[in-house]
């Protein structure tokens, strides 16, 4: 069937089984707008490839070098070596693209307690979205797939249906395509929260605009600005606030977390959807029960809520201003002893 099909279209149904649905929207703008530079159909790619894919290939590198950018031209030779494996050509050129030396960029350590402050700064219902992934060790994908309306029923019904620590989300695959499948066990308390919050659930924007995979690019571009608006409101240290960092750190704080409360790294790694074991020998995190019981260390035994955490924070601004009203009633007394 996939024969009589156009390069294009077979390329992408191809991939479509086996790439995350992120990857196949930016694998095929990059192509589009590759070919649109080259002035080139995938028709006319195609042949241009069966009549001598070395010079094919450099021809690409050529216009590909002022369209883009070194990290899309980068995804833009991904998805053409993806092209034409599809499309039947095994022998492609493999390699390097030659750029300037990346800048070092400082590592920020984001701990628990501070990625707790940023979540709780944000807007609603980014407050709550963020509070969601950093205690459920999600990626922002994994968010929008989780993001339905089926899984907030189910998530719903097990809340009511049963006095259980957690909730098990099924998903049908690991991170960077990987093909085995995992969960997450998303805390009781994190979830009552939110059905409590009265929010519209699946979680939208303020104008009411889809965060899912459909809707992927506007969705975590919702969601960044709302974490760096957060992130400068935050009573976080100044390194942090002025740091780069992403909603993507707070899977680094989890696993950090997990570090220093003595987690079993194959239960940390599982919740982040990292591979334990190359060869599929250990199982262990196959045991529901054992996993939680490690995984649930990181929230302690008597997890912060939203509101406390809202609560301790004003507190704080509060005991910060008494600070300052004191630190200049004693440079007044300073002054008049002189």
């Amino acid at each position: 069937m996939e024969n009589n099909l156009d390069p294009k279209t077979r390329w992408l149904t191809h991939i479509n089984k086996v790439k995350q649905p992120k990857t196949v929207l930016s694998y095929s703008r990059h192509f589009d707008r590759l070919l649109e530079a080259m002035k080139s159909t995938p028709e006319q790619f195609l042949a241009s490839a069966k009549v001598d894919i070395n010079q094919c290939w450099c021809d690409t590198k050529e216009t590909g070098e002022s369209a883009f950018t070194l990290k899309g031209m980068s995804m833009a030779l991904c998805a053409v070596k993806s092209f034409l494996r599809a499309n039947g050509f095994y022998s492609i050129p493999n390699d390097r693209l030659e750029g300037s030396s990346k800048r070092v960029t400082p590592i920020i350590f984001l701990d628990w307690e501070s990625a707790l402050k940023i979540a709780s700064a944000a807007s609603r219902p980014y407050n709550m979205i963020l509070r969601l992934i950093l205690h459920s060790a999600w990626g922002l994908t994994e968010f929008l797939a989780f993001n339905s309306s089926e899984n907030w029923r189910l998530a719903k019904e097990s809340l009511g249906n049963s006095q259980a620590e957690y909730f098990q989300a099924d998903f049908s695959y690991g991170r960077k395509n990987g093909d085995k499948a995992h969960y997450t066990l998303i805390p009781r308390f994190i979830l009552q929260e939110i059905f409590d919050s009265s929010l519209s659930l699946p979680f939208v924007t303020e104008s009411g605009a889809a965060l899912n995979l459909q809707n992927y690019k506007a969705s975590t571009n919702y969601i960044d600005h709302a974490f760096r608006t957060a992130k400068r409101r935050a009573l976080v240290s100044k390194k942090i606030q002025e740091g780069k960092i992403s909603p993507h750190d707070l899977r680094s704080a989890f696993r950090s977390r997990a570090q220093t409360q003595h987690v079993e790294p194959v239960c940390a790694e599982f919740a982040l959807f990292h591979d334990v074991d190359s060869l599929n020998y250990n199982r262990a995190t196959g045991d529901v029960a054992w996993q939680w019981s490690e995984i649930k260390k990181i929230y302690g035994p008597a997890a912060a809520t939203e509101s406390a955490l809202q609560e301790r924070d004003k507190l704080i601004e509060s005991m910060q201003e008494q600070i300052k009203k004191l630190e200049g009633r004693f440079e007044v007394l300073l002054k008049e002893k002189a």
